[in-house]
């Protein structure tokens, strides 16, 4: 797309930071003022001074004393690890900090964001992309060392971005599945080579190819990749992978069963990437998603006793069984207005499907709008929309959020009265005209003008893949308009967002869902919320489930987040060190932050 399609990102245009990047400063003092003009509090502060601290150097050994670009070589390198629970302040810290100075000192084309999923994506900016796009990877590529390395250069402008990239951002990262995790690193390593002068034998202690900034934002107690361990539960004894001997090993002299293991040895590449890289670990503990109100701390004090396997007291379990709905009362129309403002979160895509024709159905008679159903669910207009699957136009990936606004009915299509509440339409429509509803795609002038600015036209598109049964492969190919109801999700696609106006929450457990992954869905769905009083929960789980079940069934990771907060501690000592080379100490906003521990040992 060309660049002038769309207009500057909305925060570009924030009178405070127009006036900040008008001025002549270093990272450092740019970073500091961030930090104040946003109210970071100490564990923020902290987090960002190791990162403010390696930028100012590379600043201060810029190629071009006239630019403001920090494109010098850094003294040192900095890789941090941000865990901390939803809304505990990670985000926040990436994106009024560290985003707008990534921006300021290294400019687009100078940092990567990514995530494993479309919905955590949008999250982060135009400028973010899935982690397999960074990988070039599919779900049918391979993944292993010798596929990876064989992949034709494409010469695009992602691996120009590689080869100079001065920071990497990832996000959600539970979620990363380790063998795609690797696959990235090692692009990263291999187009960076010759920039870097890398010794391929050390990529995995050299990581995404010695990018100078690495910052991985997530919390291990939550969703883990799809049927697989998550980044942090590496087994102590390694069977294929030795982190020298391994990264040497072209996979070719592997043996037969070896061979038959690629995608686990990539995994286990992936771990140890991963293990590699834990120079820094922060560990945020605020809770600022949730509501200070009575309510809202009763759900982080549930949310708390499910993260440390504690025991509930009675009265916050009765709190807590108060919010246990049926489906029957659910359907009360003094509850009706409440729950279609809210999110509705299921375990299964085949529970998502039948809630998003409940929701639609209560969204027509609120609204006393038509529904048009074709394969997909669909109102004529103003319903709250996303696409649903990744389109071929520029920017438009799956999962952003759109409002429909007008149907183009086939020509054949019989006339449709007024009011008639709801009809099946007999032919697919011609198109659907959306528009875009985020404010950093709102702009966006498609090329052709085929539709207003903002807006996209959306035609139907065919998708072309196969059903496997346990006897049966059955080729299907569906043709329907990329549209799906927005608030009904599954717990993956509700990962990494904040339900302000409540969530209804169906707990009821998939058959073929293990006990570990559901102590985790169970969790994510219950942070989502703001307060226990936004929460309706159908089927709600016994209350074992929500003290020792998530210990009793993830102890690996119970056990890493407990060393990484103990990292966390002694990092956090000697982040005191950077903060005091910045000088933020003097600055009194920054100084009312400290404790007088932290004070003391800068002094």
């Amino acid at each position: 797309m060309p660049v002038d399609t769309f207009e500057p990102l909305e925060e570009a245009l924030e009178p405070f930071l127009v006036a900040l990047n008008n001025r002549c400063i270093g990272p450092g003092d740019y970073a500091a003022e961030l930090a104040i003009n946003y109210t970071l509090n100490r564990q923020q502060i902290l987090a960002v001074a190791p990162i403010a601290w390696v930028m100012e150097q590379m600043w201060l050994n810029r190629s071009n004393l006239d630019s403001m670009m920090a494109d010098g070589a850094a003294t040192e390198s900095c890789s941090c690890l941000w865990l901390g629970a939803g809304g505990s302040g990670k985000t926040y810290a990436y994106a009024k900090v560290l985003r707008p100075m990534f921006r300021r000192y290294f400019g687009d084309a100078g940092y990567i964001v990514g995530a494993p999923t479309h919905a955590a994506v949008r999250l982060l900016g135009p400028e973010a992309k899935t982690l397999h796009k960074w990988a070039n990877v599919s779900p049918n590529s391979g993944l292993n060392r010798r596929s990876l390395r064989s992949a034709k250069s494409k010469g695009d402008p992602i691996e120009k971005k590689i080869i100079e990239v001065m920071a990497v951002l990832l996000d959600e990262l539970s979620m990363n599945p380790p063998d795609v995790y690797h696959a990235a690193g090692f692009r990263f390593s291999l187009l960076r080579q010759e920039r870097m002068m890398l010794d391929m034998g050390c990529y995995l202690d050299q990581w995404f190819g010695k990018v100078p900034i690495g910052v991985q934002l997530g919390d291990f107690l939550q969703l883990r990749p799809t049927a697989q361990r998550s980044l942090c539960e590496w087994h102590t004894a390694q069977r294929a992978t030795d982190s020298m001997a391994a990264a040497a090993s072209d996979d070719e002299d592997l043996g037969d069963d070896e061979a038959a293991q690629q995608t686990s040895n990539a995994a286990e590449l992936g771990w140890m990437l991963f293990k590699n890289s834990l120079q820094r670990v922060v560990h945020f503990t605020g809770s600022g998603r949730f509501s200070t109100c009575s309510p809202g701390q009763q759900l982080v004090e549930v949310l708390l006793a499910m993260r440390e396997g504690k025991k509930m007291p009675d009265a916050l379990w009765a709190a807590l069984e108060a919010r246990s709905y049926s489906t029957v009362q659910l359907q009360a129309d003094e509850l009706r207005g409440r729950l279609l403002d809210a999110h509705w979160g299921g375990l299964a895509w085949e529970q998502v499907a039948r809630l998003q024709h409940v929701r639609v159905g209560l969204e027509a008679k609120e609204m006393k709008k038509t529904v048009c159903l074709v394969q997909a669910i669909d109102r004529a207009t103003g319903m709250a929309a996303r696409i649903s699957c990744i389109l071929d136009m520029p920017l438009l990936n799956r999962e952003l959020p759109v409002i429909v606004r007008s149907v183009k009915l086939h020509p054949k299509e019989p006339a449709i009265e007024d009011d008639c509440g709801c009809v099946v339409l007999r032919y697919q429509p011609v198109a659907v005209l959306v528009e875009i509803d985020d404010p950093n795609y709102k702009n966006i002038q498609l090329p052709g003008n085929l539709a207003p600015r903002g807006h996209v036209l959306l035609r139907a598109v065919a998708s072309d893949k196969a059903w496997s049964g346990p006897k049966q492969h059955i080729p299907v190919i569906r043709k329907q308009i990329p549209l799906a109801p927005r608030c009904v999700l599954t717990h993956y696609g509700l990962q990494g967002i904040t339900a302000k106006n409540g969530l209804v929450a169906f707990l009821s457990k998939p058959s073929w869902m293990k006990d570990p992954d559901y102590a985790l869905a169970i969790y994510v769905m219950l942070s989502k919320p703001r307060k226990l009083d936004d929460l309706w929960i159908i089927d709600l789980p016994p209350r074992h489930m929500f003290e020792q079940f998530l210990h009793e069934h993830n102890p690996l990771l119970v056990q890493r987040m407990k060393e990484f907060e103990q990292q966390a501690k002694v990092d956090e000592i000697n982040a005191l060190a950077y903060l005091s080379n910045l000088q933020w100490q003097h600055r009194d906003e920054i100084r009312q932050m400290l404790a007088q521990d932290d004070l003391r040992e800068m002094t």
